[in-house]
């Protein structure tokens, strides 16, 4: 088969893609383009196309004469059309059975397949690159799709009745199982199989998705990212595949009971659900067909009510709905991160040119060249910066099942709110954040909210609230888990904190400090040890985590109002807007979202407060100050008789730094001071300046700690 045959056969499928999207039974007009498209297609050279191309013309034909209203038949055919072509891409002739499998997606007249059973062959090497690839690829669009599902799933559980919801979960095991068939993962494609199966009778209204029909399909979820996680680490090392260690035999059964558990659903109920027809029509045709029992329910209501045979049809098809997806192309994070850097290196570059380019005499088309590459070189920045950058939304709508799970397993009532889901974050910090959000979320509802009893007894809704929020603010996102709980007792936290000898009687702590307790190791909250919690074990690793992010975690609580953990995280970790300032010769980088103002050093504003040290008063107010040369080992230039004071914030709290000059605002590239710096609390980082030398940047909140201001 040729390349152009091929590429042909590819640009032919893509065009009766876009075609289906926008067909519609009665469009006649569409319908008939579809048909002159599929002619094409099955005059192409590709072995199976006729097939499968026939088949779909088929169902096109009964569109059109509405005796099919199942638009979504195309559009799995689209997506097997596309399947043929993948298998082509990899191997020179599809077999025979790959060709059957393909075409009983769409229902093609074909000898009967075999569905898989329950044994599982042998490991199988994986050796070939282009095999290689194709499991990765595999593994890692199996994922996004299931994660993709599992928010769907929750969200169904609430609206039943939205059949977009049970649409993409039943297209997410549908591409599973597909591409897993031509990839001979034989255990994975029966499970997705199975629950495609008990999806497809959810479409059809045969089976209601109640809560248990929700918890087997979200197993069945779990249970098939343990699976593709495992085909993922085995193909990355180009290792072995063992099936053996994916036992679903007892799973597979529990799905095929409760897909068949519903099965003779009557079609009287069925119309009642689509509001067909009323419950009291159903029950008066009941009753005439109990005198003539040889009569369908079905004629009876069309003769009864007037439903025609065509209601009676459309009460069995699932109709979906078709949401309009973003196209975005796949790039590897290694490439990503090259551009990141390489961006930076330019940004770098860009800088010393400016510095050379000072104060002498240059050609005026030079000069314009210059600020041309300038504004060149800060849209490429922006662009490269924002690629890294994505919605926080994905890592909130997992926090769902986490609430949905412990809540149940707690007896408790709870419901989980999300705002500002599209606030974007650097792509490196979403993986970190999600352990440390499913350990906080878990103990909103486990320590936080009461159980039902209880909140009833105080006044409370029965059901417990949940706040999941992000939003920026002064360079930074912040993100906020709010519950409306029983609050954080002080005077039990300082009970346990003595109990276990981490204070003692004689301290004394402000409420910030007792708050903070819960971060201690071993320190917890719960009265017994539980599946959930009660070990001590979590708290501390989360604070842990949030300070390797170079974050902050702080603790507001009410006793029976509820508590709030905010969490403060750098917009990003590649770039920042900062503050050149000179301290003798040294050169440092203050962030520009933490600077107040900046105002001259006056004799007459400078005051020392016992207990305090030194201060300055600005706008009226004592503000304490910092000297950097104590701090960093600078010297100040002892001719400056015009130092300045750079007032700058922290959550709420002002301080002022002593520096002998404002070099000016710019954009830099933060560089890692490596491990000998990792313990220094009051710089952040490093950049490269313009005349080549090392910048250091002030960590701003690091300096408040460390100072104790």
């Amino acid at each position: 088969m040729s390349e152009d045959s091929i590429a042909n056969y590819h640009s032919l499928v893509e065009t009766l893609a876009t075609q289906v999207v926008v067909a519609e039974p009665g469009d006649i007009p569409s319908l008939g383009e579809l048909l002159k498209l599929l002619d094409l297609i099955i005059k192409t050279e590709v072995y199976g196309a006729g097939e499968i191309g026939q088949c779909l013309r088929d169902i096109v034909e009964k569109i059109i004469l509405e005796e099919e209203t199942d638009i979504s038949l195309l559009e799995d055919g689209v997506n097997i059309l596309r399947e043929l072509g993948k298998i082509l891409s990899v191997k020179e002739k599809i077999e025979g059975s790959d060709l059957e499998l393909l075409m009983r997606k769409i229902n093609c007249p074909v000898s009967p397949i075999p569905i898989p059973d329950n044994s599982f062959s042998e490991p199988k090497p994986l050796s070939a690159s282009e095999d290689i690839s194709l499991y990765i690829e595999f593994s890692q669009e199996s994922i996004e799709n299931l994660e993709s599902a599992e928010v769907d799933l929750i969200e169904l559980e609430e609206n039943p009745d939205d059949s977009s919801l049970i649409n993409s979960v039943f297209r997410a095991f549908h591409t599973i199982k597909g591409v897993s068939g031509f990839l001979e993962l034989d255990s994975i494609n029966l499970l997705a199989h199975k629950t495609e199966t008990l999806l497809d009778k959810i479409r059809q209204k045969e089976i209601e998705p109640n809560s248990d029909v929700t918890d087997v399909i979200l197993k069945s979820v779990d249970l098939m990212k343990k699976m593709v996680n495992d085909i993922l680490l085995v193909a990355e090392k180009e290792g072995m595949i063992s099936r053996k260690e994916w036992e679903i035999e007892t799973f597979v059964e529990i799905i095929d009971s409760i897909s068949d558990e519903q099965k003779d659903l009557p079609i009287g109920e069925l119309l009642v659900r689509e509001k067909i027809v009323k419950p009291e029509d159903v029950e008066r045709g009941l009753e005439k067909q109990k005198l003539d029992p040889t009569r369908k329910i079905g004629e009876i209501l069309s003769e009864q009510n007037g439903v025609s045979k065509k209601d009676i049809h459309k009460a069995l098809i699932k109709q979906s709905k078709i949401r309009k997806n973003s196209y975005a192309v796949k790039v590897d994070t290694e490439k990503l991160d090259a551009l990141v850097d390489l961006t930076g290196e330019l940004v770098i570059a860009q800088s010393i040119l400016k510095e050379l380019s000072k104060g002498k005499n240059l050609d005026n088309r030079f000069v314009q060249s210059l600020s041309q590459m300038n504004q060149i070189i800060s849209s490429v920045q922006k662009i490269s910066m924002s690629m890294r950058m994505v919605p926080i939304g994905n890592t909130f709508q997992k926090m769902i099942r986490v609430v949905r799970d412990v809540s149940a397993n707690l007896g408790k009532k709870v419901e989980l709110f999300m705002e500002g889901k599209d606030t974007e974050v650097d792509r490196n910090m979403v993986d970190a954040l999600y352990e440390p959000l499913v350990h906080m979320v878990r103990n909103s509802v486990d320590h936080g909210i009461e159980s039902p009893s209880q909140r009833k007894e105080k006044g409370k809704e029965i059901c417990g609230k949940i706040i999941l929020s992000s939003y920026h603010k002064a360079g930074n996102i912040v993100i906020e888990i709010i519950d409306d709980g029983r609050g954080l007792d002080k005077d039990f936290l300082i009970q346990k904190a003595l109990q276990k000898g981490i204070i003692s009687e004689s301290d004394r702590f402000g409420e910030k400090e007792i708050f903070n307790l819960i971060f201690h190791p071993g320190f917890s909250t719960a009265e017994n040890v539980t599946d959930v919690s009660g070990r001590g074990v979590g708290m501390d690793v989360v604070k842990e985590a949030i300070e390797n992010l170079k974050g902050h975690l702080d603790i507001t609580s009410k006793k029976d109002e509820g508590t709030k953990f905010v969490i403060r995280l750098p917009l990003t970790m590649a770039i920042i807007d900062g503050m050149l300032i000179r301290v003798g010769k040294e050169k440092y980088i203050v962030p520009t979202m933490s600077i107040i103002e900046a105002v001259p050093f006056e004799k007459k504003n400078y005051f020392t407060v016992e207990n305090k040290g030194e201060m300055i008063k600005a706008r009226n107010e004592l503000i304490p100050l910092l000297r950097l040369d104590k701090l960093c080992s600078a010297v100040y230039d002892e001719k400056n008789e015009n130092l300045l004071i750079l007032i700058v914030e922290n959550k709420g709290e002002k301080c002022g730094l002593i520096l002998d000059e404002l070099l000016g605002k710019d954009e830099f590239v933060i560089k890692n001071l490596g491990n000998l710096f990792e313990d220094t609390k009051i710089f952040s980082g490093g950049a490269i300046l313009g005349d080549g030398r090392v910048g250091l940047i002030i960590d701003i909140s690091g300096l408040f700690e460390w100072s104790e201001l």
